[in-house]
C-alpha cells in the first residue's frame, strides 16, 4: 500500500503565470542544456578512458605485424617489420622495403643513432641500414664476427650505449665507432638499465641481475629474492634510483643494492608482468601490463588512468611504450601501433558501464558520481584508493528521465511516477507524477518547484525522511524536456523541437494565470 501523502494547505499554493513563446527563443534552450557538475571530493580520481587509435599492421600497408617501434630524431615514427620499415606521425605511414636479393635479417630491433641512421643484427655480425634513390634499402655489414657468437636479434639503447642480445648468449656492448665487446653469459637477457655510473642486466631464466662496470671489465652480482623480480623495464625515477617493471612483482625501486616495492594501487603491485615502462613528464609513467592494457600513475603509484582490454582486446598484448612530444604515447601491439595521450583531453566511460548508450547525464550525490544513461541510473564504484572501476546498476523499475538530488535525498521522475531513494531502495511516492523535474527555484521554507506532465507544484522533504508535495492542474504544459532558471523568478521549459514555455511563480497566491498567445 502506498504511503499516505499530506499536501500543503490551499492557502500556500501559488500564482502560475505562464507565456507561449516560438522558436526564435532556441537560446534559451541551448543554455537550458548546459549542466555542470561538481568536481569529485579531494582523493577521489573519475578520469575515463582516454581517446586512442590503432593501426594494424594491414592498415600501415606492412606484409606482416611489427616487431620494433621506435622514435627518430626528428619525431617521426619508424615501424620495423623484417623486411620493411614504416615510417611516419601514427596516421600517414610510409612503407620502404628491402631491395630483392638483399639477405634477409633475421632481427627483431633495430638500433637508431642521433642522425637517423639505422643499425641491425644479422647472421654473422652488425649492418647498417642504407636507403637508395628507388626507394628500397639494403644492409651493409660493418661488423663481422670472426668468433662464435649469437645472432643479436634485439638492442636497448641508453643514451650512446647499446647493449644488443639474442635468445641465448652474450650480452655484447656496441655502438658506432666502438668495437665490440662481450660482457658476459646469460641464459635469456630479460632487460638492461642504467643507475648513475652503472649498467644492470637481468637473466630471466636465472634470475640474475647483474652491476656491469663502467669499463664493463667486470661483472658484480646482485642479490635478488626470485625471478618474480627480475626486471623486465626500467624508467628514471629520482637520484640513485631507477623504477623496475618486473616478472610478476609489479612496480619496484632499484637503489643499485636492494629492490622495495611502489607501494600504490594493486593493479601495480605483486602479480602483474610489467613489460615496458615510460617516463612522460611532470611526474607522471606509463606501463605495459601484460594481459591487462597500459597504465597511467604518479610518482606515489597511484593510478590516474587505464586504458585495457576492456576497451579494445589488442590493448592486452601492449609490449613497448614510447612517449612522444605534445603528449602522446604510443604503443607497441602484437598486430600494430597505437595512439594515445596523457592527459588526455577527453575521457570515454562506455567501458565502465559495460553498455553503448545514445546519451547519459553526469550527476553527483554525497560525492559520487551517478549517471543517467537512456533510461538507466548507475552508481559509480571507486576501489580503495578512490579510483572511479565501474558503474553499478541502481535504478528504479521504470524507464527515469530525471534525476534530482535538490532535496537531499535522490528523486527519479518515470514513466510510471515519481521515486526516492531511501536506505532500503527505491520508494515509488507519487505514481501520478510521470517524468518530474525538480527545478533550481526554492523557498526559504524549504519547498522546491517541481513540473510533471500536465502538473506542477511545491516539493519538500519531511523530518522524517519522506516527500511531501502540493499539486496543480497545468495542461498546457504537456511534456517538459528541461528547465532554466532566469532571473525574477522565471523559469524556462523546453517542451520538444520548437517549442518552450515561461513559467512564473510569485508568493503563495491560490490562483493561476494562463497567458496565452
Amino acid at each position: 500500500m502506498r504511503r499516505p501523502v499530506a499536501r500543503f494547505p490551499l492557502a500556500s499554493r501559488f500564482l502560475l503565470r505562464v507565456a507561449f513563446v516560438c522558436a526564435v527563443f532556441a537560446p534559451v534552450w541551448v543554455s537550458a542544456q548546459m549542466h555542470r557538475l561538481p568536481g569529485a571530493p579531494e582523493g577521489v580520481i573519475e578520469s575515463g578512458v582516454p581517446l586512442f587509435e590503432i593501426r594494424s599492421s594491414d592498415s600501415m600497408g606492412l606484409d606482416m605485424p611489427p616487431t620494433d617501434l621506435r622514435l627518430l630524431p626528428d619525431g617521426r615514427l619508424i615501424a620495423f617489420a623484417r623486411r620493411q620499415f614504416a615510417i611516419g606521425d601514427g596516421v600517414r605511414w610510409e612503407v620502404l622495403n628491402q631491395a630483392a636479393g638483399d639477405p634477409t635479417t633475421p632481427a627483431n630491433q633495430v638500433a637508431i643513432d642521433n642522425d637517423g641512421t639505422i643499425y641491425v643484427g644479422t647472421p654473422t655480425g652488425l649492418a647498417r641500414v642504407e636507403f637508395s634513390e628507388d626507394g628500397k634499402w639494403r644492409l651493409h655489414e660493418i661488423e663481422t664476427w670472426t668468433e662464435n657468437r649469437p645472432i643479436l636479434r634485439n638492442v636497448i639503447q641508453i643514451g650512446r650505449r647499446w647493449f644488443w642480445h639474442g635468445d641465448s648468449g652474450s650480452l655484447v656492448s656496441w655502438q658506432p665507432g666502438d668495437a665490440p665487446r662481450d660482457l658476459g653469459p646469460a641464459d635469456a637477457i630479460s632487460h638492461v638499465f642504467a643507475l648513475q655510473d652503472h649498467y644492470y642486466a637481468s637473466d630471466n631464466t636465472a634470475a640474475q641481475l647483474w652491476r656491469i662496470t663502467p669499463d664493463g671489465a667486470a661483472n658484480e652480482l646482485i642479490p635478488q629474492t626470485g625471478i618474480g623480480h627480475t626486471p623486465l623495464a626500467s624508467a628514471p625515477f629520482a637520484p640513485g634510483r631507477v623504477l623496475l617493471g618486473t616478472n610478476t612483482q609489479g612496480l619496484q625501486i632499484f637503489d643499485g643494492v636492494k629492490m622495495e616495492p611502489l607501494r600504490g594501487d594493486e593493479i601495480l603491485g605483486a602479480g602483474a608482468r610489467i613489460v615496458s615502462l615510460s617516463h612522460i613528464g611532470g611526474g607522471h609513467f606509463a606501463a605495459a601490463v601484460e594481459s591487462r592494457g597500459i597504465i597511467f600513475f604518479d610518482r606515489q603509484g597511484r593510478v590516474l588512468q587505464v586504458l585495457d582490454r576492456a576497451s579494445d582486446q589488442r590493448l592486452a598484448s601492449a609490449r613497448q611504450l614510447i612517449a612522444g612530444p605534445g603528449g602522446a604515447v604510443w604503443a607497441l601491439l602484437n598486430d600494430g601501433v597505437l595512439r594515445t595521450e596523457f592527459p588526455s583531453r577527453f575521457s570515454q566511460y562506455e567501458s565502465l558501464y559495460g553498455a553503448a548508450s545514445a546519451s547519459a547525464h553526469p550527476h553527483r550525490y554525497q560525492g559520487v558520481l551517478w549517471l543517467l544513461n537512456d533510461g538507466t541510473l548507475r552508481r559509480a564504484i571507486y576501489d580503495r584508493n578512490g579510483r572511479l572501476d565501474r558503474f553499478e546498476i541502481d535504478t528504479p523499475p521504470a524507464f527515469a528521465f530525471t534525476f534530482s538530488t535538490h532535496l537531499g535525498i535522490p528523486v527519479v521522475g518515470s514513466d510510471n511516477g515519481s521515486y526516492y531513494r531511501s536506505d532500503g531502495g527505491w520508494v515509488l511516492f507519487a505514481p501520478e507524477l510521470r517524468e518530474m523535474r525538480i527545478t533550481d527555484t526554492q523557498l526559504p521554507d524549504g519547498r522546491w518547484l517541481w513540473i510533471a506532465n500536465g502538473k506542477t507544484g511545491w516539493i519538500r522533504r519531511t523530518e522524517e525522511g519522506s516527500l511531501h508535495y502540493t499539486s496543480e492542474e497545468l495542461p498546457e504544459l504537456d511534456r517538459a524536456y528541461g528547465l532554466q532558471p532566469a532571473s525574477n523568478g522565471w523559469i524556462w521549459a523546453e517542451r520538444g523541437a520548437g517549442r518552450i514555455m515561461r513559467i512564473r511563480a510569485v508568493g503563495e497566491k491560490n490562483r493561476n494565470r494562463i497567458l496565452r498567445p
